[in-house]
C-alpha cells in the first residue's frame, strides 16, 4: 500500500498523511486556551495595576479635599494646629507612590 498520497496533477510531490494532518489540527486547538490563558493573566495584571493606580490618585484628591475642607472650616479667631514660620522639609512618605501590586510576584512572597 501506498504510504503517501500523490498529488492529483502528478508533481510526485508526497503529502502529509491524515493522521499528521490531524495531529497538526489538535496540537493547534490544545494550544489556543493555553496561549489565551497566559494572555488574560498578563491582561489581568495590568489590570490590577490600573486599579491600584486609580486609587492612589482618588486617595491623594480626597486628601486634598479634605485639607481644603478644614482650611475653610477654621476661623481666623481659633486656628487649627500650630502656625508654621517656615516650609516643612518634603518628608519620604509624601512622594508619588507608584503601583506596585502584581499577580505575577505574589503579595505574600518570602522575602529574604
Amino acid at each position: 500500500m501506498v504510504v503517501f498520497l500523490s498529488l492529483a496533477w502528478g508533481s510526485g510531490k508526497p503529502l502529509l498523511r491524515l493522521r499528521s494532518i490531524l495531529f497538526v489540527v489538535m496540537l493547534t486547538v490544545l494550544m489556543l486556551p493555553l496561549g489565551s490563558i497566559y494572555f488574560f493573566r498578563i491582561y489581568e495584571n495590568s489590570l490590577v495595576r490600573q486599579t491600584e493606580q486609580e486609587l492612589i490618585a482618588q486617595a491623594a484628591v480626597l486628601a486634598a479635599t479634605f485639607r481644603q475642607n478644614v482650611r475653610s472650616l477654621t476661623h481666623a479667631q481659633k486656628p487649627y494646629g500650630r502656625l508654621l514660620t517656615t516650609a516643612p522639609a518634603a518628608l519620604p512618605m509624601y512622594k508619588p507612590v507608584p503601583p506596585i501590586l502584581s499577580l505575577i510576584n505574589p503579595i505574600l512572597a518570602k522575602t529574604s
